[in-house]
C-alpha cells in the first residue's frame, strides 16, 4: 500500500475504509484491490478527487482493457 498512500500515513479511518473496500472486492472477484484502486479510493476519501471522476477513470480503464482484449483475440 506504499505508493497508494502517496507518502502520507493512513489514518485509522482510512485503514478501515480501505480494508472494507478491499474485503468487498475479494468477496466479489476473489482478488484484492490493485495499488491504483487503493490510491483512487484514498483520493476520494481525502477529498482530492470526486467519486464521479474516479468512476469515469475506471470506465476508461475498463474500455481500454476490453479493446486490448478484442485486439488480442481478433
Amino acid at each position: 500500500m506504499g505508493s497508494a498512500a502517496a507518502g502520507e500515513p493512513l489514518t485509522p479511518r482510512e485503514r478501515r475504509i480501505v480494508a472494507g473496500v478491499n474485503a468487498g472486492e475479494v468477496m466479489e472477484t476473489g482478488t484484492e484491490l490493485s495499488e491504483d484502486d487503493i490510491a483512487a479510493a484514498l483520493w476520494v476519501v481525502r477529498g482530492e478527487s470526486a467519486a464521479d471522476e474516479e468512476v469515469a477513470r475506471l470506465l476508461t480503464e475498463i474500455r481500454a482493457a476490453s479493446e486490448d482484449k478484442v485486439n488480442e483475440d481478433g
